[in-house]
């Protein structure tokens, strides 16, 4: 009777032995599986950080051309702007003389529109 005590809790240490070697390869089987997963999104997600680094970089590279076009027409803006001015300020003298002009009469005003077509016409040609 002795003997079957120690055979019982040898064969139970066995047992316990074997299934807790049983779940630790199990649990390294999951944690491996896992690992491979992770690996695998890992490189998933660098291949797409390295688009989006790509993107905003063309990104970045068209609003800096943006600008240097917008900074470029400004400063041709400016350039048409200084070379109208003095026609600008002709053209303002002489609407300041048309309103400053007396009302001409009814049977003058025949005279007075064919006078304004030649002046026109001489300031045109010069």
């Amino acid at each position: 009777m002795l003997l079957n005590p120690w055979i019982l809790a040898g064969a139970l240490g066995g047992v316990v032995l074997v299934s807790f070697g049983g779940g630790f390869a199990v649990e390294n089987w999951r944690k491996g599986a896992e690992i491979e997963k992770l690996k695998g999104e890992n490189s998933l997600l660098l291949s797409v950080g390295g688009k989006c680094q790509a993107d905003v970089r063309q990104v970045r590279e068209a609003m800096q051309a943006l600008k240097d076009e917008t900074a470029r027409m400004k400063k041709e803006a400016e350039e048409a702007m200084r070379q109208a001015e003095p026609e600008v300020i002709e053209r303002a003298r002489t609407i300041t003389k048309i309103k400053t002009l007396p009302t001409v009469k009814l049977d003058m005003q025949c005279e007075a529109v064919k006078h304004e077509q030649v002046e026109y016409v001489r300031r045109r040609g010069s």
